[in-house]
């Protein structure tokens, strides 16, 4: 809570962007990588290897001429 100097009072919370546990663990479930230099970067390897790896099982998504990842899903796949 915080006074203004017009003596109203204003609630901090929702309105500035607070975040709790559920908000950040559905945001980092859902982030999504969208083209291969995004997914690249994140591995942390050259696209061709990133690309080699989709056509061995990879978990990725294609949409149209684009093509997308969770981080949640290299995550568990590179966990496997």
């Amino acid at each position: 809570m915080f006074v203004l100097a017009s003596g109203r009072i204003r609630l901090l919370g929702d309105c500035f962007g607070a975040k709790t546990a559920k908000n950040t663990k559905r945001k980092s479930e859902l982030q999504r990588l969208i083209g291969w230099q995004q997914i690249s970067a994140f591995l942390g390897q050259p696209i061709s290897l990133v690309r080699r790896w989709a056509r061995q099982g990879m978990p990725i998504k294609k949409r149209g001429r684009f093509v997308t990842a969770t981080v949640a899903e290299l995550d568990r796949w590179l966990g496997e």
